[in-house]
């Protein structure tokens, strides 16, 4: 039998707040937080903002902290464990804000510099785009099962500042509305800042720890490829699917978790690429959704809510809406593209799709433990 790689704790924070369960409850209610809200500089923008109380810390070191609290807590695991790789995903390993305010010289993650090297038996700073907290894992995957270790923190954060909203504002992908993954009216994204820890090891290791494990990383591919630094491309966005749904020893799965930001482009190459591939293998009215309208795209810690969202899936049995979508995109008997939570008896199975700019491209099979 194979000894998977399990998802044995999950902390998250997001403009719902701190915590994973409340994104839980305000994604399958379809509420969004995405508001007009000034960006450093003063220019506003349509983003989701996490409501933290005044403090004088810099956000995103308080935003991780606290998913590293939920995530370690919840897999009963001790803060610096010594056979423990630490991955850290971010924008820039050391940054200087460049209106010079908050989260100068500081690990664009949220981690002090201080804090990175005492604890963990390695440490890996890691940016593949938007998909980066998937390129993690399969960075954790190959280190355990090389021996090097016993479990690995996948951990980020994400704030909203000047230098991001230039950079996502500068290739027009930002809407002026705010997110709808998957509508036929949709006109971009929106940012959205939160926060990501996620805590994986063999299930055996779980097991004997006397630790119930979330749910089996039973597929993951991750790839690069492509010809734009931006546009995704259809070829590399299948083999990642393919990849992910082969390692599982599926071809379909009972829920499908998509990246969909809301760009017109990503979706339309996304949706494309699960319609034909569907076609080809038989599906019939997959499910699929997205929860980056009701809390914005939180960047290279974006797959971190994606994993919270299919976790969520498998422990409720619902797959959760798509806050925005309210005309969805012309499709195939493929994919049938959720506006609205719907109760899926014996869901198994969730694909989550975690697509960046560069050809960054990533796609993982989470399934229910026995």
């Amino acid at each position: 039998m194979t000894d998977h790689l399990v998802v044995s704790g999950l902390g998250l924070t997001t403009p719902f707040g701190v915590g994973a369960q409340r994104f839980w409850d305000g994604l399958w209610a379809g509420e969004s937080r995405l508001r007009l809200a000034p960006v450093a500089g003063g220019t506003e923008t349509v983003c989701g903002q996490v409501p933290l109380p005044e403090d004088t810390r810099p956000r995103r070191s308080r935003l991780l902290r606290g998913a590293l609290r939920e995530a370690l807590g919840g897999a009963d695991h001790p803060a610096e464990p010594d056979r423990t790789l630490l991955v850290v995903v971010g924008q820039s390993p050391w940054t200087v804000a460049p209106n010079g305010d908050e989260d100068a010289l500081e690990v664009a993650a949220g981690w002090p510099r201080e804090d990175l090297r005492r604890g963990f038996a390695d440490v890996v700073y890691l940016s593949q785009a938007c998909a980066s907290v998937f390129f993690g894992l399969g960075y954790a995957r190959d280190w355990i099962r090389s021996g090097l270790g016993d479990a690995a923190i996948i951990a980020g954060a994400f704030t909203i500042n000047r230098y991001e909203y230039l950079g996502m504002s500068v290739v027009r992908a930002l809407s002026g509305t705010g997110a709808r993954p998957f509508d036929d009216g949709r006109d971009g994204t929106s940012l959205g800042e939160g926060s990501t820890a996620l805590l994986v090891e063999t299930e055996s290791r779980a097991r004997a720890r006397g630790v119930r494990p979330l749910a089996a990383i039973t597929g993951l591919e991750c790839r690069i490829g492509g010809h734009s630094r931006t546009d995704s491309d259809p070829d590399t966005l299948l083999a990642c699917i393919e990849g992910a749904l082969g390692q599982a020893g599926i071809d379909r799965a009972d829920y499908v978790h998509a990246h969909a930001t809301g760009t017109p482009q990503g979706d339309a190459v996304e949706l494309e690429v699960l319609d034909r591939l569907g076609t080809r293998l038989g599906w019939h009215g997959i499910p699929a959704g997205s929860h980056k309208g009701a809390i914005g795209h939180l960047m290279h810690v974006s797959g971190g809510a994606a994993v919270a969202a299919g976790l969520g899936a498998l422990r409720t049995a619902i797959a959760p809406g798509t806050p925005g979508l309210h005309t969805p995109i012309e499709t195939s008997a493929a994919i049938d593209l959720l506006a609205t939570p719907r109760q899926i008896p014996r869901l198994r199975t969730v694909l989550i799709n975690s697509f960046g700019f560069a050809g960054n491209s990533a796609a993982m099979v989470l399934s229910a433990m026995p």
